[in-house]
């Protein structure tokens, strides 16, 4: 059995599934893992307790009482501002596995600094970007390798909303991971900016390039709703993702369709309910990389990806 340390009770720590059946945090992931057993942190202690009550758990009162080397895995869930600072303790006290919520941070420096820690540590960390680790995007990425081998990719669309960093940069991972390529966008032009939600994460729409292929992200402010879309266009097929990433719908033209038609659904590569349970898979990752001594995480690609990112926000 591994040990597991969870520092910060908040939404994506406990709270977004307290009161459902849906595994959508990094505690009731744990609890529902037998490999490991888990202890809670939180600087609200009555928080703590409450999470650690309701799962039989063990949780620490004072943040000095907290012992790293005790722990093959750490989850980081709390405050942006604080990561680097766990991620730091738990490199020094050689943690197995590290879990960080993104975005790492929005400060350069310590972005540089926290990439040479770990580059001289044995830790390896994995960035809770949620739908690289689930099976149907992983069953999308072969598909995208196979277009590719046919035709290009020609056009890029994302739309979200509540902050660049926070959450149009899920879109982005998805993009490195679908084209194993890092983010670097070129002619990028801002056309809207807004600190609708984060005080230092505004919400960015803008044009770029990515390796010759025009990208649209729009950030839509001002609404009541959540919205993560991401459309791909190839030269004859489009791949659109919806609803948070749950629906992936491929669209083709059929051998006899003339030029210029609308495309149509191919129901054999859409997936639907794509996204689901999804705190259980990243926990199977970080048990994976313990039980077989992997070394494969996705830190410096998301170093990578918020330096970029914090980039087109200054």
């Amino acid at each position: 059995m591994f040990r597991a340390l969870l520092i910060g009770c908040g939404n994506i720590g406990a709270l977004y599934d307290l009161e459902t059946s849906d595994v959508f945090t990094h505690a009731k992931a744990y609890s529902k893992n037998a490999m490991f057993k888990f202890t809670v942190y939180d600087q609200d202690v009555e928080l703590a307790k409450k999470i650690a009550n309701k799962y039989g758990v063990d949780y620490i009162p004072d943040i000095v009482a907290i012992n790293f080397s005790e722990y093959d895995c750490v989850s980081i869930c709390s405050p942006t501002s604080t990561h680097v600072h766990f991620l730091k303790m738990a490199f020094l006290a050689k943690v197995k596995v590290i879990i960080c919520e993104k975005p790492i941070s929005i400060d350069e420096n310590e972005l540089n600094d926290i990439s040479n820690l770990y580059l001289n540590s044995s830790s390896k960390v994995i960035v809770n970007y949620i739908r690289r680790f689930q099976p149907s995007f992983i069953d999308l990425k072969v598909l995208v390798e196979e277009m590719l081998l046919k035709e290009k990719l020609v056009n890029i669309n994302i739309t979200y909303q509540k902050g660049f960093l926070n959450n149009a940069s899920h879109a982005f991972d998805l993009l490195q991971f679908l084209f194993n390529q890092n983010l670097v966008l070129k002619d990028v032009m801002v056309t809207n900016k807004e600190f609708d939600f984060f005080k230092n994460d505004p919400t960015l729409s803008l044009l770029a390039n990515w390796n010759n292929v025009p990208v649209n992200v729009t950030g839509l402010t001002n609404i009541s709703f959540t919205i993560f879309e991401l459309e791909l266009f190839f030269n004859s097929r489009r791949i659109k993702i919806t609803d948070s990433g749950k629906n992936i719908t491929v669209y083709t033209i059929p051998d006899s369709q003339p030029f210029l038609l609308p495309l149509i659904i191919n129901e054999k590569n859409s997936q639907s309910n794509c996204i689901k349970n999804y705190m259980e898979l990243v926990i199977a990752k970080a048990q994976t990389i313990l039980l077989k001594n992997e070394n494969s995480d996705n830190f410096m690609d998301s170093i990578s990806l918020n330096k970029e990112m914090i980039k087109h926000i200054k």
